[in-house]
C-alpha cells in the first residue's frame, strides 16, 4: 500500500520529492507543445510534461505524476476540479500535511514528549507551525 503514496504539494516542496509520484493541485496558465505550464497552490510555476491523451478542460486540475526535479512534472493522471477554487486553502493543506507527515515520521521514538524538534523544522523552514502537544508514539 505504501507504493501508492502520493504526497500533495506545491512548487516548493516539489525538490524534496524527485522520482517520486506527487499529486499538485494547479491552475493551467497556457499550453507549450506537449507541457503545460501551470501555477501551484503557493504561486510558483510549474512545467507539466503532459500525456498524449490529457484532457486538462478545466481551469484548476490536480496533476498526478513523478517529479523530475524541482519545476518540472511528468503526468500520470489528471483530474479536472472546475474553473472555481481557494488555492490559498490549498496550499495550506499541503504545508499542513507536510509538517504533520514529518512529525508522524521522526516523533514515534519519543515517549510522552514536546516534539520540540518538529517545531523547530517548521519554523526554520519558514512553513505552517502547528501548536503541539503531548505527542503519543505509533505502536508498533
Amino acid at each position: 500500500m505504501a507504493d501508492h503514496v502520493s504526497p500533495r504539494v506545491n512548487s516548493a516542496r516539489l525538490a524534496d520529492h524527485i522520482k517520486q509520484t506527487v499529486r499538485l493541485t494547479c491552475k493551467t496558465l497556457r499550453f507549450k507543445g506537449d507541457t503545460a505550464i501551470v501555477q501551484a497552490s503557493d504561486g510558483g510555476e510549474v512545467e507539466i510534461k503532459l500525456l498524449r491523451e490529457a484532457n486538462m478542460t478545466k481551469q484548476y486540475v490536480e496533476v498526478i505524476g513523478q517529479v523530475v526535479d524541482a519545476s518540472t512534472i511528468r503526468m500520470m493522471s489528471c483530474i479536472n476540479l472546475g474553473d472555481e477554487l481557494d488555492m490559498n486553502l490549498v496550499n495550506d493543506v499541503v504545508e499542513l500535511a507536510s509538517v504533520l507527515h514529518f512529525i508522524y515520521r521522526y516523533t514515534s521514538a519519543f515517549t510522552y514528549s514536546y516534539s520540540k524538534s518538529a517545531l523547530e523544522y517548521a519554523r526554520s523552514n519558514e512553513r505552517t507551525v502547528v501548536q503541539l502537544q503531548k505527542i503519543t508514539p505509533r505502536s508498533s
